[in-house]
């Protein structure tokens, strides 16, 4: 037998092998693919809609794993039966048994069976995943951005055409609201779009909404993941806004009147809730009926959803709302004032917060109630209005103040746009835009060539002060040197030239040798130290005495 081939070879290397460490708790994605006996894609669907993620062990990690995805298994075993997984094998087994009807031409046995499609209902894993409506709001920013972002996408044919229209009206009606409840607070412009904030019921809700231009499809972006989101917000985002109007006192889902030659584009009418009567919205259009079929199911057991979404599990108390209808009361921080928007400023982000505010809008330019007029460039006659740029209404509404005009009037150049999200104090650097704003609202004025002045002053001060430490130091350190060269007496010309003779010797000496006299005189150094310090140690007790 030939050496290091067969059993010798397995015995001698079995302990060098790397193996992959135990990891307790934890599995890896096919593991959990295997445990479920589903695909790939389905997987992906179950864990997007019931909000299972990926985790990482913190122990027992090695090069062969660190490569693998894992998951806890507490959160794979309620997957095996549960309704959501149930329900998506039920859908591939429809799917598959189609595609036989379709080969074999049985068109009327198709039709029969399509009006069976296994749907899933997702009312129960809203309320797992968001026991109370407190959770729902606070976990509404990615929902909202997603939505939105779809809202923006171009509508083409099929299912996901669908979703897209439904994300639209989602969109539509959750401004609606906010411009009802004049929530808005902050909001910001920026290179990947317009963010907002509002005050829903006390909680903070940013969200973004992406600029008017045609979204691009990128490979590296798997679009098939992003429709399975919208699929759960879309869902979720109808029990919210159904709660919303009906604490509102509002009706649910409102009509909107499309724009003629414009997609799926118009405005929300909303109207008082009917409490008596109870009544259902009626309309031709696909995407209402769509949304009426599903409040048949948000009025039976999504009612029942939304009241115990309110009702915290934890205390047991609710949340006390009142079902009345609220008007707008149209009191804001632009009330008062009639806006025209000109044609090369996108006017949507801009009425939208103009009308959350309580302004007006106006499409005719000849009107004379018009108060400000928002554009971005052209030549405007001598008439008693302000030109201003859209910059000056998101500047108004991050300070809760209304700011002059003069610095944001066409042609000339903006100040810069201050983040609301960044505290500049925490930071530890306050700029110049800043300390502007905060004087204007002070009602004093700002002169930024003092304000450099006093800056330059301080700053030479500083300045100052460290070199007269650094002068101090330099002076204590001279005048110690210059004692010592006073207490170390005269060299005379014998000793410098005894110097001399010794530099030369050691210049011809090896380098063992050099080191062994550099070595002794460096002691000879030590010990005559130390005789000194005993020296001037008797002279001082001595003295004592």
């Amino acid at each position: 037998m030939v050496k290091g081939h067969g059993k010798h070879q397995s015995k001698r290397f079995a302990g060098k092998k790397e193996k992959a460490p135990k990891i307790s708790k934890y599995i890896t994605r096919t593991q959990a693919i295997k445990r479920l006996n589903c695909t790939m894609e389905q997987f992906r669907k179950i864990c997007i809609l019931k909000g299972v993620s990926p985790r990482l062990p913190s122990k027992g990690l090695n090069t062969l794993t660190q490569k693998k995805t894992y998951y806890h298994i507490d959160d794979i075993k309620p997957l095996v039966n549960d309704k959501v997984t149930l329900k998506i094998k039920q859908i591939r087994a429809f799917k598959k048994h189609i595609r036989k009807l379709t080969a074999r031409k049985e068109f009327k046995t198709k039709e029969q069976l399509l009006k069976t499609k296994p749907v899933i209902d997702l009312a129960s894993t809203i309320q797992e995943r968001y026991p109370t409506f407190q959770d729902a709001l606070n976990e509404l920013g990615d929902c909202l951005s997603m939505v939105f972002m779809f809202a923006s996408y171009r509508v083409s044919k099929g299912e996901k055409a669908e979703a897209v229209r439904l994300a639209r009206r989602i969109a539509m009606e959750w401004e609606a609201y906010i411009k009802h409840t004049n929530a808005l607070r902050k909001c910001f412009i920026s290179y990947k779009g317009y963010f907002y904030t509002a005050v829903v019921y006390g909680i903070a809700i940013t969200w973004m909404v992406p600029h008017q231009f045609a979204i691009e499809k990128n490979e590296t972006v798997d679009f098939n993941v992003l429709h399975e989101f919208l699929s759960f917000y879309v869902v979720l985002m109808k029990f919210i806004n159904y709660k919303l109007y009906t604490n509102a006192g509002l009706n649910y889902p409102p009509e909107i009147t499309k724009i003629n030659g414009v997609e799926f584009l118009g405005t929300v009418q909303l109207e008082p809730l009917q409490l008596q009567k109870e009544t259902e919205v009626v309309s031709k259009d696909q995407d209402v009926q769509e949304l009426n079929e599903a409040l048949k199911q948000v009025k039976g057991e999504g009612e029942n959803l939304a009241t115990e979404m309110l009702v915290n599990h934890d205390t047991g108390a609710s949340v006390q709302v009142t079902s009345h209808f609220v008007q707008s009361s149209g009191s804001g921080l632009f009330s008062g004032m009639v806006f025209y928007i000109q044609r090369e400023v996108p006017r949507h982000p801009v009425a939208f917060v103009i009308e959350t505010l309580g302004g007006i809008i106006v499409d005719n330019v000849d009107d004379e109630s018009i108060t400000h007029q928002i554009g971005e460039r052209g030549e405007h006659k001598n008439i008693e209005r302000e030109f201003i740029q859209p910059q000056w209404i998101f500047d108004c509404v991050n300070e809760n103040f209304i700011l002059p005009c003069g610095e944001y009037t066409i042609g000339q150049k903006l100040p810069p746009h201050l983040s609301p999200y960044v505290n500049e104090e925490e930071e530890g650097y306050v700029t110049e835009r800043r300390k502007q704003l905060d004087a204007i609202k002070n009602n004093t004025k700002y002169d930024y060539e003092e304000e450099q002045k006093k800056e330059e002053e301080s700053k030479k001060i500083q300045v100052k002060d460290l070199e007269s430490d650094f002068v101090d130091g330099l002076v204590e350190e001279m005048g110690e040197e210059k004692k010592g060269k006073a207490k170390a007496p005269s060299v005379s010309k014998e000793a410098k030239k005894a110097e001399q003779e010794k530099k030369r010797k050691m210049a011809v000496l090896s380098g063992k040798d050099r080191r062994i006299v550099m070595k002794n005189e460096m002691l000879e150094r030590r010990q005559t130290k130390k005789v000194n310090k005993f020296k001037e140690r008797l002279a001082k007790s001595k003295e004592q005495k």
